[in-house]
């Protein structure tokens, strides 16, 4: 990707216009920038420029890369970002808006619509707007035909009760006719505040101006059975017929709140996704999903969410009659439910007839296994070509880890993604397990924390081929266990890791010298690990090593502000994470802003 870097522009106040594209043709060489630099030089603004030339610059991206304009304020730190990734079809607009409506904020949007086509094609984002209703308004008004998805994004203090009014007006005046998905998660709104059933009746009243609406996000809102009650009446007049993604996780639905939901679903032709996390189904509920699946109401779900349910063994039981009749089941969220070795039989037998032939994602973490439902659990599994496993939690110990000798090898060629962590294992359990590794000729992310894991067995991780995500966070690997993995790994191991955890294993400032043999890392996690002054230090003199690394964490190592400012260059445009706070060249640059580099 290309970065025009020296074109003198500067967009108004506090804003930054980035507009990015795939290059598509990488044949093009540097000197077609002539056609663009001539129109640009001189200019203090984007918004100066003839919409003629603008549109130039557009199509011009459209084959050549990225197009950087403007500075960040220092006043208050807004950036606005439409992104553009294609000859103008796929698009992702993120804004930060200013304290107050005013005229440069006017003209910026006069100018998104002057270069974005009239069709649906914005992923809005709308980050951090509190004491900017107004200017809200206005957006939606001006934009909004062209917004495909919407979200919220803000701080915890940062979300104003009007804008949820001011949506729902914008949805009832006809300015997002053509929205597609809609995110108004507790998580999105900066977990201040939530959704109460008032609102979700507001929503609800207007949905039926959104008749494109195909995915809904409410998790977290506590909509309980009152909510679940609106949304089975909106389904009964036809306003969710398109819907196939819905989101409902924690909301305090009992057995109540779910019988509702199963009658708006029934109303739900194409649903594809239903996340239920977080919920109070029960043993009731399940039985309900066991007879709504019977009708048909889930004829085309493919992914189901039920983690945290308080699922026990009859739950489990009527859940897998549900799913005899979910025939294109691809993703399955079992985790927190109390499954145990009873259920995972059961899950056995299901898969024995055939209920899992098109599963390809199953969590069962925490869900009470034990090494003899991970046995059980094994039995199974050559009924089923799972390429993601998440069995974390399970006290499966080393134990369970001499199962593995048995599992088919059928099973274990498929697996992409296994994470086993928290589960007691040990390094003899890690013995075991490699017994089995040259099988799993496909697995690329390997999650092994929590397993009170040392040296011993290390650098035999180098008998999985394909590892690109390894963590090993809260082991005992110490200096030794880096030093064993990095010289012992050998060259196509490490070469492959690119993102590696390594938090709380007491590594130590000698320890970090042996992370230059990773070339290809974009992701180090060093957080708790004892490195000090010693090891940020030796840290920066091997990251040039480190061509690719993007992302360093190092929270909880005891590095003081001094040597921060001292070697923080070294780092380049790498982002650190300290002190719960991000930090580059460009924040030393501006290092008086930041009171703990003072």
């Amino acid at each position: 990707m290309i970065k025009l870097k020296s074109i003198p522009l500067i967009l108004f106040g506090s804003m930054i216009l980035s507009l990015s594209t795939m290059a598509m043709n990488d044949d093009s060489s540097d000197e077609n920038y002539s056609n663009v630099d001539p129109e640009l030089e001189g200019s203090t603004s984007i918004l100066d420029l003839p919409p003629e030339v603008i549109i130039n610059i557009v199509n011009y991206l459209d084959l050549k890369g990225t197009l950087e304009i403007g500075e960040v304020s220092t006043y208050f730190e807004l950036i606005s970002r439409l992104m553009i990734k294609g000859p103008i079809r796929h698009h992702h607009l993120q804004i930060n808006l200013e304290p107050e409506y005013n005229e440069k904020n006017e003209q910026f949007l006069n100018f998104l619509i002057k270069i974005l086509p009239e069709k649906p094609i914005l992923k809005i984002n709308l980050k951090n707007i509190k004491h900017n209703t107004e200017y809200f308004q206005y957006f939606l008004k001006c934009l909004g035909s062209r917004i495909s998805s919407f979200s919220f994004q803000q701080s915890f203090r940062s979300y104003d009760s009007k804008q949820m009014q001011y949506l729902i007006e914008a949805i009832e005046n006809g300015y997002l006719t053509n929205l597609v998905a809609l995110d108004l998660s507790r998580e999105k709104l900066g977990f201040r505040y939530e959704l109460n059933p008032e609102d979700i009746k507001s929503l609800l009243n207007v949905i039926k101006y959104v008749p494109n609406l195909k995915e809904l996000y409410l998790a977290g809102n506590i909509i309980g059975p009152e909510g679940a009650a609106l949304i089975a009446e909106a389904a009964k007049n036809g306003y969710f017929a398109k819907f196939q993604k819905l989101n409902l996780s924690n909301n305090g639905l009992d057995p109540v709140g779910i019988k509702d939901l199963l009658i708006a679903i029934q109303y739900m032709p194409d649903l594809k996704e239903l996340y239920l996390a977080d919920n109070i189904i029960g043993q009731e509920g399940s039985a309900l999903i066991a007879e709504a699946a019977k009708n048909g109401y889930f004829a085309k779900l493919q992914t189901l969410n039920l983690s945290n349910n308080e699922l026990d063994y009859v739950g489990i039981k009527d859940l897998l009659i549900a799913i005899q009749y979910i025939l294109d089941l691809k993703e399955l969220y079992l985790a927190g439910n109390i499954i145990g070795p009873k259920g995972a039989a059961l899950i056995a037998e299901a898969a024995k007839n055939g209920y899992f032939a098109k599963l390809q994602t199953l969590n069962l973490s925490n869900s009470q296994l034990g090494h003899k439902g991970f046995q059980i659990f094994l039995n199974c599994v050559t009924f089923m070509q799972l390429e993601k496993l998440y069995l974390a939690s399970n006290k499966i110990g080393y134990q369970g880890m001499a199962y593995l000798k048995d599992a088919p090898q059928k099973f274990l060629k498929y697996l992409q993604i296994l994470d086993l962590n928290g589960n007691e294992i040990g390094s003899k359990g890690l013995k075991n397990f490699l017994a089995v590794a040259r099988l799993m000729k496909n697995l690329q992310s390997l999650h092994l924390a929590l397993n009170n894991i040392d040296s011993k067995w290390i650098r035999d991780l180098n008998r999985f081929p394909c590892i690109q995500i390894l963590d090993l966070r809260e082991n005992n690997l110490g200096y030794n266990g880096l030093r064993e993995l990095s010289k012992y790994g050998g060259d196509k191991f490490i070469q492959n890791i690119k993102e590696l955890h390594l938090m709380s294993n007491n590594i130590g400032p000698k320890g970090i010298e042996h992370l230059k043999e990773f070339v290809n890392l974009i992701t180090i996690d060093l957080r708790e690990n004892n490195l000090g002054d010693g090891g940020f230090k030796n840290l920066s003199n091997i990251v040039d090593k480190l061509t690719n690394l993007k992302i360093i964490y190092l929270n909880g190592n005891d590095i003081s502000d001094q040597k921060i400012k001292k070697y923080l260059l070294n780092f380049g445009d790498i982002q650190l994470f300290y002190k719960s706070k991000r930090i580059s060249k460009v924040t030393y640059s501006r290092a008086s802003e930041y009171d703990w580099l003072q």
